[in-house]
This record gives structure tokens, sequence and C-alpha cells, in this order.
């Protein structure tokens, strides 16, 4: 009888492990890039030892379509040896190494972990989404001119207290979709996530980022059919969103300090004085090309040096190509993989009517993941690999959707 009684304590001990580590995990998510370093490898130091543990545990899940993920750490780790690297093999190898890790073990140990202790989903959730519009809110005050941690708008974008105004544009777009799926569950109850629907809403906006404010687009779209919202109502929603924001960003001083979108679209596509991050863009996307086209095969290497196609230390920004032009033929392959299978997972969503809050999480990072420098940075890829986590497939233990996360 002592036995059978300790290992449910054993389980519930091990649940609130999971539920306080992961927590801490999803704290530093959208606050990572100005962490202290000494916190920043900690941080990372964590979530190398929550996925390993849970792998050498035997906890871990296979998650929907594991094929693909398998994929992807197998190509990690074929990038990391044949790729030549500036650097030099041990430093290709370290960024393979985190590859390996991010993309075919965490994955499998997000699943289990969602599988075997929900709970960890909706405090790891909610910690998130109260970081990100802190953050968000942040972002606004920065706009008025208010410093906040040192940092500072700049050109009318603002970062908030994720480092990067494109950084924040997609906390800001992942927190939005995770309270409009809170709402659309709630209702009325769900006072607190239309409150933080609005900070990051603002400060999204606030940053200028068209890469994250394209794909947030889509994917609340896809969030809301796919919740059976019919496209008159979609319609309708956005006119009066479009309508509520534009009034917002039109009082003073927020008018007189932030750029409206159409000034950004002006100002990216080279139709103003200022620089164009689209033709920049462009120029790395042509570097890569022309190194592809030596060598389609290998890759130039993984390591940092290695990651800059233009002379002014410009990143390839589009994972695609980025994966083709340092990791070789088969990390691209493993890349190419899971875009498609994200776009079949909207496809699925929206006949299915499931997954909703999942798939729109998910489609929104790789729209991102296109024309931004995501790679092997963990902040990036962690919700993404939450949400996948929670897509069902055939499996005894039913996983929690992330709109269950303030229920």
């Amino acid at each position: 009888m002592r036995g059978s009684s300790e290992a449910p304590l054993a389980s519930r001990f091990l649940r609130q492990i999971a539920t306080a580590t992961w927590s801490v995990v999803a704290l530093g998510i959208p606050l990572y890039r100005i962490l202290p370093p000494e916190m920043a490898r900690a941080w990372s130091g964590l979530i190398a030892l929550l996925i390993v543990a849970t792998i050498l545990l035997g906890l871990g899940q296979r998650p929907k379509w594991w094929g693909i993920w398998a994929f992807a750490g197998y190509a990690s780790i074929v990038a990391g040896i044949t790729s030549s690297g500036a650097s030099g093999p041990a430093a290709t190898l370290s960024i393979g190494a985190q590859l390996l890790l991010i993309l075919g073990m965490a994955p499998f140990a997000i699943r289990g972990t969602i599988a075997r202790a929900p709970e960890a989903l909706r405090v790891a959730t909610v910690t998130f989404l109260i970081a990100q519009t802190v953050s968000s809110s942040a972002g606004v005050m920065q706009i008025l001119g208010v410093s906040t941690l040192d940092q500072v708008q700049a050109n009318g974008r603002s970062p908030g207290l994720a480092g990067h105004p494109n950084v924040l544009g997609l906390m800001s777009t992942i927190a939005i979709i995770v309270c409009i799926a809170i709402v659309l569950r709630r209702g009325r109850k769900s006072f607190l996530a239309w409150i933080a629907l609005a900070a990051n809403t603002l400060g999204l906006v606030s940053t200028g980022s068209l890469s994250s404010m394209l794909p947030c687009l889509i994917a609340v779209a896809v969030l809301l059919l796919a919740n059976g919202i019919g496209p008159t109502r979609l319609l309708v929603t956005a006119g009066l969103s479009a309508a509520a924001v534009t009034f917002a960003i039109s009082l003073p001083p927020i008018s007189d300090a932030m750029r409206d979108p159409l000034s950004r679209i002006l100002q990216v596509t080279g139709q103003t004085n200022e620089i164009s991050t689209l033709e920049i863009r462009r120029q790395t996307y042509d570097s890569a090309w022309e190194y592809i086209q030596i060598d389609p095969l290998l890759g130039k290497g993984l390591d940092v040096e290695s990651a800059a196609a233009i002379d002014l230390g410009t990143v390839v920004h589009s994972l695609p190509l980025r994966a083709w032009y340092q990791g070789g033929i088969v990390l691209a392959a493993a890349v190419a993989a899971l875009v498609v299978a994200s776009f079949v997972l909207v496809v699925r969503a929206l006949v299915r009517k499931q997954d909703a809050t999942a798939t729109a999480v998910i489609v929104m990072i790789i729209l991102y993941s296109l024309t931004s420098a995501l790679f092997e940075q963990a902040y990036y890829w962690l919700p993404l690999l939450a949400a996948w986590g929670t897509l069902r497939r055939s499996s005894p233990r039913p996983v929690p959707d992330v709109s269950t996360a303030s229920t």
C-alpha cells in the first residue's frame, strides 16, 4: 500500500517541478535579449537541462508528425559536421548541437511534458502573457519618450523589453493570438485578456515591424475562421479593430511619436529618404543565393562568422534560405518540410475546425521566419514547439488547448 501511495506523490512532485521550471523559461522568452549575460546563460542552461532530463527519464512523447522533427534533428547533426564554418568545426558543431536540442529533442520533451502535466502549459502561458504584456506596455511608454530599463525607441520604433522591435512584434503577436483565443472561449469573463489584448496590440503597432504585423493579420484570420467565425463576421471584426487601433494611435501624444503602418511600409519599400530594409534583405538573399549556386550541398557554416551574407554584417532574413546557405541542402530540406507541414496544418484547422490556437501560433511564427533572422534562438522556437505539442494526434493522453490558460 505504501508503494502505491508513493507513486502518485512522486508523479505530483515531478509535475510541480515541471510547472515551476517551465514557467521560469516562459518568463524569459519575451525578455531574453535584455537579460544580463549570466542570467541569459543560466536560462539557456535550464532549457537544455529540462529537455535532456525529460528525454533521459523516458518522459517524452512523440508529437504530431514526429518524423519531421526527427529528420530536423538528423539534419542539424549533418549540418554541424559537413558545413565548413569560418571559425572551424568547434564553432559549427556548437550551433549544430543547439539546433539538435531545439529541433530534434525539444518537440518530444515538450509534448511529453504537456501530456503529463497540462497545468505546466497553463501556468507557463499565463507567465508569458504577464511578462509580454509588461514588455508591450514598456514599448508604448518608449514611444512616448520614457526609457524603460535603458531601452528606448529609435526612429519611431520601440523594442519594449524584448531588445529589438521585430522581437517585440513577434512576442506581441503571440500574446494577441492567445488573448483572442481566451476571449472566444470565456466571453465576458475575460476582462484581463481584453486588457492584455489592447496592450499587446498597441505594443505591436509601436514596433513598426511589418515582419510581425502581416503574419499577425493572417494568423488572427486563421484563428477566427478555424473557430467557426464566418467571412462576414471576420471582415466586420477586422474593420472595427482597424478603426479602434487607428483611433488610438491618432491621439496625441502617441500620434506625434509613433510611426503609422503606412509610413513604415513606405520606408521599408524604399519610397522615402530613409534606408530601405527591404533592399538590405534583397542584398542578403542575392548574396546567399550566389553562394548556394557555388556549393548547394554543404553550406557555408553554422557559426556566427558565417551568418553574415553581406559586408554590413546582416544575416540572411529568411529561415529556409539561411538554412540552405549556412547548413546545406539537408538542413534546408528539413526546414522546407516544416514550412509545408505548417501550411497543411492551416488547411486542416480550417476544414476540421480544430487546433485553432495552436495552428495560428505556428503559422504566424513560420511566416515571421520567412523574413526574419530566426535560426537557432530558443526564444523564437519555444512558443512554436509549445503550440505544436498541443496538436491532436492518436494518443491515450489528451492535451489542452493553450486558450485554456486562464481557466
